[in-house]
């Protein structure tokens, strides 16, 4: 089996095809240590009950190979599909017989692309010229299952100096810590009141990670940035290209806030007009009904 290690804001996380979702609610796990300071038995016993109980998630899965999801990334039409099916896809496009597109509706000629999304058909356009952004949702979700199950234990603590393992995590600053700093950063919060105590809990309770979204053209840099101009994220070596020098441009967490909000209150006006429809429906298939009753009736009057 191939597994690959990555990072994220120094989280070291362990990767490899397996993706599954949990059965079971893991918050009701309880957090005990032992006297050398490793996971006592009884919590062990209850992490590889719900190890047990866990079921493959469809979610996980790339609709066209079926296979595991590698890598996500987002299609035009909002569905996913993993990295190596994309790049496929990009692959197979350069060699199309043009002699074939007359006679396949499958084949968009002014796209140059032959297949179509395997959950709604939508014609995969633009494919073969940008590469689709990864799906960064259902990589959250990737990884939180990693860190909910037995790849946890490839995670190393934020504050050691040596590549020691984590097995605890603050609920409040998302800090992963082995079971000596944690006990110490709990103890630390505690005193500060301002801040308020952090909870410290294992590491496959976690609900939340911190991470960074990265620039695909710069990967050493963030994306910290929304260019109003272009209506794009971007990263600060981004800001300074050609392509957005000069433009307007705000904090990437507002702008998102913002297109939230907007979303939200376009869904509320679409749901409205969802229900008018359905009115409007259920009264039009009520009058076919009683005009079909009454053809009904005057045939069966007539034949009489």
């Amino acid at each position: 089996m191939n597994t690959k290690c990555y990072k994220i804001n120094n989280d070291y996380i362990l990767r490899n095809g397996l993706r599954w979702s949990m059965e079971q609610k893991i918050n009701l796990l309880s957090y005990t240590l032992s006297d050398n300071g490793n996971l006592s038995d009884e919590c062990k016993e209850d992490k590889m009950k719900i190890i047990r109980n866990i079921h493959e998630n469809k979610d996980f899965l790339c609709s066209r190979c079926g296979k595991k999801m590698q890598e996500p990334r987002l299609l035009p039409c909002l569905h996913a599909m993993c990295s190596p099916c994309v790049f496929d896809l990009i692959g197979k496009t350069n060699n199309i017989d043009t002699s074939k597109m007359k006679n396949n509706d499958n084949i968009n000629s002014a796209c140059n692309i032959y297949e179509r999304c395997p959950l709604c058909h939508f014609c995969l356009s633009n494919t073969c010229f940008i590469i689709p952004p990864p799906h960064y949702p259902l990589q959250h979700k990737l990884v939180m299952d990693a860190m909910r199950r037995k790849l946890a234990h490839r995670i190393l603590c934020d504050t050691c100096s040596d590549e020691v393992i984590a097995i605890v995590q603050c609920c409040v600053c998302l800090r992963n810590f082995c079971s000596d700093c944690g006990n110490e950063h709990e103890e630390k919060t505690s005193v500060e009141v301002k801040q308020g105590k952090h909870v410290v809990k294992p590491l496959w309770e976690a609900t939340r990670i911190r991470r960074t979204i990265l620039c695909q053209i710069h990967p050493s840099n963030a994306l910290r940035y929304y260019c109003n101009a272009c209506q794009q994220i971007c990263c600060k070596e981004c800001m300074w290209s050609i392509e957005h020098r000069g433009h307007a441009s705000e904090n990437a967490i507002g702008a998102g806030r913002r297109a939230a909000a907007y979303i939200t209150a376009m869904l509320e006006k679409a749901k409205i007009l969802l229900n008018s429809l359905l009115i409007r429906y259920n009264e039009d298939i009520f009058s076919n009904d009683i005009y079909n009753e009454q053809e009904h009736f005057i045939d069966q009057w007539y034949v009489k």
